[in-house]
């Protein structure tokens, strides 16, 4: 077989997507030659051969360390586990006992905030802040620990009686880590909406494009690759139940969100 080599970094990178897509970019993926390229304008960036088998995170020298370091334990490993056939959803995660409930939707849904007052009011571990890494073992899936943090916006910060530094995000030591990984129970899509608290379940091709939108994805022109992403997304569609739970952005109802999370949880462990 031939040794990849590093495509030369002065190659001028052919840009597929970025995100968000209009305006300036937070991250953008292309390709350089062979070389898979993430970049975070202003951070960091990732390059990777399409097997996932060499990587290299270089972060920008002024960026702020801790972001940084964040990025490349989260966003770069999970980029490359994709590479590697490994299912990554962009979203938090938290381990009651030994079942784990993951929390997907856009920025700014409250993944994070959901997270930590799971944490602190109800004594269960983190797993993830932001990538929620799956394992699938047998006919089950298992998601692995793979944060320390919660990372926190300024109001969510204050609805916790916590100091606030800045504009950007803070991290947040939870109340308690998870212990080893967790069987996959549920998944909730949480969304903003202005009416009453309330959650349905999404099946079949709903429940396919929420999860085909929260995955976490490096390569993105390959045939192969889609149709393999195609199949183990269909798979944990078929096999975990997932909910859409909306709510206003009022704080008060985060503690509403979190008492249907467990409801929805412990309906599901009572079926198995």
């Amino acid at each position: 077989m031939k040794a990849f080599v590093p495509t030369p970094n002065s190659m001028q990178v052919k840009w597929q997507h970025q995100w968000p897509r209009d305006g300036a970019p937070i991250l953008r993926i292309g390709r350089a030659g062979d070389q898979l390229v993430a970049e975070w304008p202003g951070v960091a960036e990732l390059r990777a051969c399409p097997s996932g088998d060499w990587s290299e995170f270089r972060p920008v020298r002024a960026a702020d360390a801790a972001l940084a370091s964040k990025l490349r334990d989260g966003a770069a490993r999970a980029l490359v586990g994709h590479l590697r056939g490994r299912i990554t959803l962009h979203g938090s995660a938290v381990l009651f006992g030994d079942a784990a409930l993951v929390f997907i939707g856009d920025s700014g849904t409250g993944k994070s905030t959901t997270a930590a007052n799971l944490c602190a009011t109800l004594g269960v571990g983190l797993l993830a802040d932001d990538m929620a890494g799956i394992e699938v073992r047998g006919t089950e899936h298992f998601v692995v620990p793979t944060d320390k943090a919660n990372w926190l916006a300024p109001d969510a910060l204050e609805s916790f009686g916590l100091p606030v530094n800045g504009p950007g995000k803070t991290p947040v030591s939870p109340a308690r880590l998870g212990s080893g990984s967790g069987r996959l129970t549920a998944l909730i899509k949480l969304e903003f909406d202005e009416s009453a608290v309330s959650s349905f379940r999404l099946r079949g091709c709903a429940a396919f494009a929420a999860l085909s939108r929260a995955m976490v994805r490096f390569e993105l022109d390959d045939p192969a690759v889609v149709l393999r992403d195609f199949d183990r997304l269909s798979k944990l569609a078929a096999s975990v139940p997932l909910y859409t739970v909306r709510r206003s952005a009022r704080w008060s109802e985060v503690q509403a969100v979190r008492d249907l999370s467990l409801h929805l949880l412990q309906s599901h462990q009572a079926l198995r």
